[in-house]
């Protein structure tokens, strides 16, 4: 069942536009956003420092996975955000740039600054996550109700 947010108790009385709403989950819109995700992710991916992030703790590190998934509480990784991207889950890039820098935060808390995996993320952080654009230009006006 899906919510209509137009019928949500309180959205309008906080300000809430449904315009800017439906312009984001246009067609539109969510193919430019999709395009930017989808190539700053393969970009990421290619890294050859990226090796440690493709794929779950416990798949790449399995007897560290125990010590790992104590510590972070929140686990993600590139070949997860890859599946959640293709699935659509992504409404906004500020979204998958949050989980981007999930993966990056995820590293830096658990292992020491010294180690490869930490410097490894800094990497991909200063590369390509501290100089992201956080939002995608969409069409100036609405579509119109039904398309």
């Amino acid at each position: 069942m899906r919510l209509n947010l137009e019928e949500l108790p309180g959205l309008k009385e906080v300000g809430w536009d449904p315009s800017a709403y439906r312009l984001l989950c246009s067609k539109e819109s969510q193919a430019k956003i999709y395009s930017q995700n989808r190539e700053l992710l393969d970009k990421m991916r290619k890294d050859p420092d990226s090796w440690p992030f493709r794929a779950p703790v416990s798949e790449l590190f399995p007897t560290e996975a125990p010590k790992y998934l104590q510590k972070v509480l929140d686990p993600i990784d590139l070949r997860t955000i890859d599946e959640k991207l293709e699935k659509g889950f992504y409404l906004t890039h500020e979204m998958f740039v949050a989980d981007l820098l999930r993966v990056v935060e995820n590293c830096l808390e658990y292992n020491p600054p010294d180690s490869d995996y930490y410097l490894l993320a800094a990497g991909l952080r200063e590369k390509y996550l501290q100089t992201e654009v956080t939002e995608v230009d969409v069409p100036a006006s609405p579509p119109a109700l039904g398309k």
